[in-house]
């Protein structure tokens, strides 16, 4: 699946879509840091946090549809898992999961000025997937988050985002977490980000974006030897409402 080329969409993103959104992000990040500095209490950050998320599909002109979020206990934590298609859907699950959450992230983005701290002083975990050890710690430090404060954690099982648009192999690691926080798997179907900016595109398209919740998963007899057919079990659901 490849976009169409718009000039139009194009001059948007270089004239107002990335000076805005890149200095609203600073903005938020420093913000974010002051606030957690001074200890203001979480629902005041986060709601800070989810205005920028949903400010940044708003400025790109892709509105978010939210689908199957009854699904969800709000008193229970989760391990989120979603097809990886772009950019955008990042900003819409932040914007629109309505449930605190921490992203496992990989490494390399700690090192963006002012929102990898900020990354860091509301919760999120940075992963080295290069290394075992430290991959192992960032579990360790998952665990004592969902403990402290009745969070969940949102990965994507892919790794990476999608060059095609569609799903690419799924990797253990997602599952592994699941097995050892022994917590349930929500499967997440996203729909339209792709379209909005896939990987290597220089610039935003507007379009839908779609957030397709699925029944939760339990997790209680998760092993080594069941775990291939886990992971074919939730790609096999979020296909299910995966539009290409």
């Amino acid at each position: 699946m490849k976009r169409k080329f718009s000039l139009f969409w194009v001059l948007y993103s270089v004239v107002i879509f990335y000076p805005i959104g890149l200095i609203y992000t600073l903005f938020t990040a420093f913000v974010t840091l002051l606030m957690v500095g001074v200890r203001l209490p979480f629902n005041i950050t986060n709601a800070f946090v989810v205005f920028w998320a949903r400010f940044i599909c708003n400025l790109a002109f892709c509105p978010v549809e939210v689908r199957g979020r009854d699904k969800i206990d709000d008193s229970k934590s989760y391990i989120f898992l979603s097809n990886h298609q772009g950019t955008m859907e990042i900003f819409a699950i932040y914007g629109y999961i309505g449930k605190r959450f921490s992203w496992i992230m990989k490494q390399e983005l700690r090192k963006f000025p002012l929102v990898g701290d900020a990354c860091v002083a509301v919760g999120h975990i940075f992963i080295d997937r290069s290394n075992s050890i430290k991959s192992h710690k960032s579990i360790m430090q998952a665990e004592k988050v969902l403990s402290e404060n009745n969070s969940s954690i949102v990965m994507f099982p892919e790794g990476t985002r999608t060059r095609t648009g569609e799903m690419g192999r799924f990797k253990r690691g997602a599952f592994a977490m699941a097995r050892d926080l022994n917590l349930p798997i929500v499967p997440i179907t996203i729909n339209g980000s792709y379209e909005a900016k896939p990987k290597g595109s220089f610039w935003v398209k507007g379009t839908k974006i779609e957030l397709v919740f699925h029944e939760p998963i339990e997790t209680t007899d998760l092993n080594d030897e069941n775990m291939g057919d886990m992971m074919n079990k939730v790609k096999e659901i979020i296909a299910s409402d995966l539009k290409l």
